[in-house]
């Protein structure tokens, strides 16, 4: 057995099924120990528009709150390049009539391995906060983008089309299907669809992206899986099942055809697939939407922000600059955003990117800004119809469902109108009764966000999009399990929403406090229950200005 390091040039044991591949080089990994990669994917992992990927931490500011969640999202593409190889063998093996060609298997490699280049610093907080807040109004992007980008980047700059016709791609067709393998979407007609279903399966969210990030990340939490990835690996076969009509859940990919090739799992498997759906809820609510690792992602965003006006890098054309929120238009200038920025932010002496440094001296000493209180949001239901007046106004801009609440929009502006209305009435009552300075908070002072979690679907349940087959009904003929038919103890509802408050200053006890209150009483207002609060944590050892409540109560809306 020829073994190493990370990326020798050896020959390569391949691990698929004990064949030697003349053609991969051989990574170590400590989920899946030594795999080969094909030679034609090293091309693009030994360039420095891949490498960046070393640079930005898969999972961001939660590794503020999981002192071992540093991984990157460098190792994370290699395992799922490595997936990707490892489930076209075993679906041809089992199905040798697929007729997976080696073209289509590079192609496949390819996109597991380039699918995440477009992140940027600490991954989804860069695209789904600081990109989202800097784009003009309307205008979308998101990290796939970025990825696709990069790709014909890559290819132009490192003239790697002669070596990719050489491997037997067509250029520039076979990298067009690779980025909409990367996206899940649009399906390219006459390109077999399964094929969709192995890195960004947009049916149902199994694919090899999940499979790799749910093993990588619990191994660095110190969390437990609870179903294998192999063994759904395993237990799977390419099936043909109709289009779903208009009112289906599935979309039709925008072709005429009447039948489409999927990926189904064997029936035995069901609660398998359940387990999958729940851990990613159960990374969601432990790790991903932890509000201390929010408040850490945040907190840099709000320094990315102020710096952005000063902070500029080389452009493509050698000659201009760009600002940091103008690189995803530059894919040259791109790949020198990285988690590196914010040491640049440190030590750069503009003295107009101070308020940026204090911000990350901040994040350093874990002075944070100060958890106020948390609301979960029931499902389906409409916020109360008494905030209107505690908000003072006569607009009930609160009655809309959760699923209508995002960050920036007018019910989360009400809300916070009406927890700064309450705690000012009672800042002004304290100063009158101890003939003090009138203090007041802003809304510069305090922010609220919303934390979604789910099963992938949003509020639908993911499984009622995969198909089944069993060995008694016929590998060819599969079929769709109704909930009851797996378990009577699944969930019936599969997506909730939190609303949190947070103060800026921290250190301001009596602020933090009077805060507390008025969020307690805004909730009592607009239903007559206690929201989730918790007291303020002050990392000089001064106690909390109020005692913990002892009794955590849901929001019924």
């Amino acid at each position: 057995w020829l073994v190493g390091s990370g990326c020798d040039d050896l020959c390569v044991i391949c691990i698929h099924e004990g064949f030697v591949m003349a053609n991969e080089k051989v990574f170590s990994d400590p989920i899946y120990g030594q795999f080969g990669i094909d030679a034609t994917c090293c091309l693009f992992v030994d360039t420095p528009e891949f490498q960046r990927l070393r640079d930005i931490k898969q999972l961001g500011g939660t590794a503020f709150v999981y002192q071992s969640a540093n991984h990157t999202r460098f190792e994370h593409s290699l395992g799922v390049c490595h997936l990707a190889s490892r489930w076209l063998d075993i679906l041809q093996a089992a199905q040798p009539d697929l007729n997976i060609t080696d073209q289509e298997r590079l192609c496949v490699q390819l996109a597991g391995l380039c699918h995440d280049l477009g992140h940027g610093p600490f991954s989804h907080m860069f695209d789904a906060h600081f990109i989202k807040d800097s784009l003009p109004l309307g205008e979308k992007w998101n990290h796939e983008n970025a990825s696709n980008d990069m790709i014909d980047h890559i290819v132009k700059t490192h003239n790697l089309a002669p070596a990719l016709q050489e491997r037997g791609l067509s250029v520039p067709e076979d990298i067009d299907f690779i980025k909409t393998l990367i996206a899940g979407q649009p399906r390219i007609p006459g390109r077999k669809e399964f094929l969709y279903d192995i890195v960004a399966n947009k049916r149902n969210n199994i694919d090899c992206d999940k499979f790799d990030y749910f093993q990588r990340d619990t191994l660095h939490l110190g969390l437990k899986m609870p179903f294998s990835a192999d063994r759904l690996m395993h237990c799977s076969r390419v099936v043909t099942v109709p289009y779903p009509t208009s009112n289906g859940n599935e979309s039709s990919g925008g072709t005429n055809q009447q039948s489409q090739q999927v990926i189904a799992f064997q029936e035995k498997e069901a609660y398998s697939v359940y387990e999958l759906f729940q851990t990613r809820y159960a990374l969601h609510k432990k790790a991903y939407q932890h509000r201390v690792g929010q408040v850490v992602d945040l907190m840099h965003c709000e320094a990315l922000k102020l710096a952005d006006p000063y902070l500029t890098i080389p452009s493509g054309d050698g000659i201009g600059t760009v600002r940091l929120s103008e690189s995803i238009r530059d894919m040259s200038a791109y790949r020198f955003v990285t988690d590196a920025v914010f040491s640049l932010i440190a030590v750069h002496p503009d003295p107009r990117l101070a308020p940026a440094k204090a911000i990350l001296d901040d994040v350093k000493a874990r002075r944070l800004y100060a958890f106020v209180g948390e609301t979960l949001v029931q499902p389906h239901h409409n916020i109360g119809e008494n905030v209107s007046p505690v908000a003072g106004n006569k607009r009930n801009a609160s009655q809309m469902t959760m699923a209508q609440w995002k960050p920036g929009l007018p019910g989360l502006d009400d809300i916070k109108s009406a927890v700064l209305t309450l705690c000012n009435d009672s800042l002004a009552t304290a100063s009158r009764s101890n003939n003090e300075e009138n203090l007041t908070v802003t809304c510069d002072d305090i922010f609220l966000e919303t934390a979604t979690i789910n099963y992938g679907c949003k509020a639908k349940n993911p499984v009622d999009r995969v198909h089944f087959y069993s060995r008694k009904a016929g590998l060819d003929a599969p079929f769709q399990m109704h909930p009851s038919q797996i378990g009577i103890c699944l969930p019936s509802t599969f997506e909730e929403k939190w609303i949190r408050l947070f103060c800026r200053h921290p250190e301001n006890v009596d602020m933090c406090s009077r805060l507390r209150k008025a969020w307690e009483k805004w909730c009592m207002s607009c239903v007559g229950k206690v929201s989730v609060s918790t007291p303020v944590k002050f990392s000089d050892g001064r106690p909390p200005p109020i005692p913990r409540t002892a009794v955590r109560k849901k929001l019924k809306m």
